[in-house]
């Protein structure tokens, strides 16, 4: 009682401070109403470049924005993006400060625990709430019906246009329809206990419907979700989806429909695991289930068992598939003539254990197209090609002792191959964390849906084995150094050498947030220690500064960003941009306008950049920049009725050889 009276008077104290320094304005105007901030830190953590921050993540956040984590329920986040944030070590002083002073009732409470502070607070302030633990309630028509009496609505639409130019040329694609892009998404979510969404989408050049006896959209996907629903006394159903949906069983050797297994330079990043199930949100066509899974839970234990069949593009030759293509684009007569061909049937199951400080898996995953591979099998593409049924079991496992965290997955094929991640973290204090990984991915080993299959080329964890290192250290509250090493060996020949290969990478990345500006700085090193002298050695740096939202005037406020990246190699040569960006909000954050410029000067593909943009709603965040020029864009985002938010969105970039492109984004959404 006494440690809950000191908490109190603290939190008041930090309260307080916080009225005084915002100038009298709410305290939820301290906290951003987009995604600007944790979509900053969360780019930092996974070194995303080539594809900045996925739809799907953003969508993830979305939601949780609508249907905010309750920061007393561990279970809940550690399956969510947050888990990047509140990583192991947060995690165990949330869970001890509840078992001695009870549920965390506010913001200003978090911010006392080891490990928070009012940034950290503030980047999970619109995703987190503060409500007393929830009983699940018994799942019956009635309790359903009530919950959707006071569920919330959203439509999303978006168009989507681009035009290109050589000189005074239009460049028009060679497409079956309008190059105009088309979106339509409605979803309703009825707190943790039901939602469920259903999404239309033409691409540019691809038929709104299919001409048939039924007309048929190129592309929908539906789906319907219950969660944290009583069955019995002992039972719970913790989820069922029917519909599209995605399956992710350990840390991906198995199964898994998220993004890359990415291993970058802080120790965040390192043995993260998705949610079991989860809806699919996005627009992507591969990726993703369709049929029915459920979780259901009783006591430490629960059982995950899902079952899809999907129709997949495919070139077929009798009984043979002799392509698989995995755009989803069908905006000519050829990639049409093979949409939705073969058959894809998939099954699986996951035994998990869960219980103080550990945490295990036994999954097992089958599936089968109905057809053999017609398709040359070669090193660079064998892990994702069979005949007949497949399928892959995997143990998996996360366990603390002390002050480390274990964790790793085994997992193997009918071949029979193996393949092993395995890695260790170590976090004495807040300031400071380093862990180790290692990867063992066998030739042999064949996973279509692993995460390891997800990297192509030159890029692809089979054939692999390697170890990563990696450090942080807080250097003061309000900076953070990241190092980090790996070395990959690879004993076989790759996609694009015929001989055995290795990789070393070095990343550094500093950071410093203070009360005005934000500052950060990187280098990344690579280099191939066996072929030195074929191969390059490539820098890359980059430098981002931004000041604080500034009050201009009674009822504006201004954000300016400015930022800068080089790399050089003894084959890409030398590159680098500059750009800057402003934007600009009015008093009620109701308006809010933004302006981009950026100048570029990369030759080869090899040294390409990435550039962080302002973008629509669910769109990703990062430009490729290549050869010589420049671009600028603007958008405006403005709130009608509280309920309707409306993008506008222009893009102009031009090349040296006078190559240019016009891109136009309008979006709609409706929240009731």
């Amino acid at each position: 009682m006494k440690g809950r009276t000191i908490l109190t008077i603290a939190a008041c104290f930090i309260c307080i401070q916080q009225l005084q320094s915002a100038g009298m304005r709410k305290i939820q105007d301290h906290w951003t109403t987009d995604h600007g901030k944790i979509l900053e830190y969360l780019a930092a953590i996974l070194n995303d470049e080539e594809t900045g921050i996925s739809e799907s993540v953003q969508d993830e956040l979305e939601t949780l924005k609508n249907n905010p984590c309750n920061i007393n329920d561990i279970d809940r986040i550690s399956g969510s993006i947050l888990s990047y944030i509140i990583n192991d070590y947060r995690r165990f002083f949330i869970e001890s400060h509840i078992r001695k002073y009870g549920p965390i009732l506010s913001a200003a409470e978090l911010e006392l625990l080891p490990g928070f502070g009012s940034k950290t607070v503030s980047i999970l302030m619109p995703y987190i709430c503060f409500r007393l633990p929830e009983k699940e309630e018994k799942l019956t028509i009635g309790n359903l019906l009530e919950k959707l009496s006071f569920s919330e609505h959203e439509i999303l639409t978006r168009v989507c246009t681009e035009a290109k130019f050589e000189g005074s040329r239009k460049i028009v694609p060679d497409y079956i329809s309008s190059d105009i892009y088309l979106r339509g998404r409605y979803s309703v979510n009825a707190g943790k206990n039901f939602s469920a969404g259903m999404t239309y989408e033409k691409d540019k050049g691809e038929l709104p419907f299919l001409k048939g006896k039924f007309p048929e959209p190129e592309m929908l996907s539906a789906h319907i979700q219950l969660s944290g629903w009583k069955i019995s006394d002992r039972i719970i159903l913790e989820n069922f989806i029917a519909g599209d949906f995605t399956v992710n069983f350990g840390f991906g050797l198995t199964i898994s429909d998220k993004n890359s297994f990415i291993i970058s330079g802080d120790p965040a990043s390192h043995g993260k695991k998705a949610a079991i199930l989860q809806p699919h949100r996005s627009t992507e066509e591969i990726r993703f289930r369709r049929g029915a899974g459920a979780t259901i839970k009783t006591g430490n234990y629960s059982l995950t068992a899902f079952i899809s069949v999907k129709r997949r593009d495919a070139s077929i030759e009798g009984n043979r598939y002799t392509s698989l293509p995995e755009t989803g684009l069908h905006n000519t007569a050829s990639t049409l003539s093979k949409r939705k061909q073969l058959p894809e049937y998939t099954a699986g199951a996951r035994l998990y254990l869960e219980k103080s400080a550990l945490e295990a898996g036994i999954s097992i995953v089958g599936y089968s197209f109905g057809k053999q591979c017609g398709i040359k099998q070669t090193y660079y593409n064998r892990y994702l090609l069979y005949d007949g049924i497949w399928g892959n079991a995997g143990l998996d496992i996360n366990a603390r002792i002390g002050k480390c965290r274990i964790f790793g997955e085994i997992a193997a094929d009918p071949t029979p191959s193996v393949s092993l991640m395995a890695g260790c973290a170590f976090s004495n204090d807040p300031e400071n964390e380093i862990s180790v990984i290692y990867r063992g991915y066998g030739i042999k080993y064949k996973a279509p849906y692993s995460s390891s299959a997800q990297h192509g080329g030159d890029e692809n964890a089979n054939n692999e084995q390697g170890i990563s290192l990696s450090g942080r250290h807080d250097i003061s509250g309000n900076s953070r150094l990241c190092l980090s090493a790996s070395y990959s060996f690879r004993p076989y020949p790759v996609f694009g050498k015929r001989y055995s290969s290795d990789k070393i990478k070095f990343n550094t990345k500093y950071t410093l947030d203070s009360k005005v500006i934000s500052f950060s700085t990187g280098c990344s090193i690579t280099a191939s220690p066996m072929q030195i002298k074929s191969e390059e050695i490539v820098a890359r740096c980059t430098a981002a500064i931004y000041n604080k939202e500034t009050l201009i005037g009674p009822v504006s406020r201004l954000t300016l960003r400015a930022g800068m990246s080089g790399t050089t190699g003894q084959k890409t040569g030398a590159g680098f941009f500059a750009g800057m960006e402003i934007q600009l909000k009015n008093g009620k954050g109701n308006t809010e306008a933004t302006c981009g410029f950026t100048f570029f000067d990369a030759r080869t593909w090899e040294g390409r950049l990435y550039c962080y943009e302002r973008n629509l709603l669910y769109s990703f965040s990062n430009r490729i920049l290549y050869g010589k020029g420049a671009r600028t864009y603007a958008m405006l985002k403005t709130t009608i009725l509280k309920c309707a938010d409306i993008w506008l969105r222009y893009a102009f970039e031009i090349k040296e050889n006078l190559a240019c492109s016009h891109d136009m984004r309008l979006q709609a959404r409706i929240r009731f």
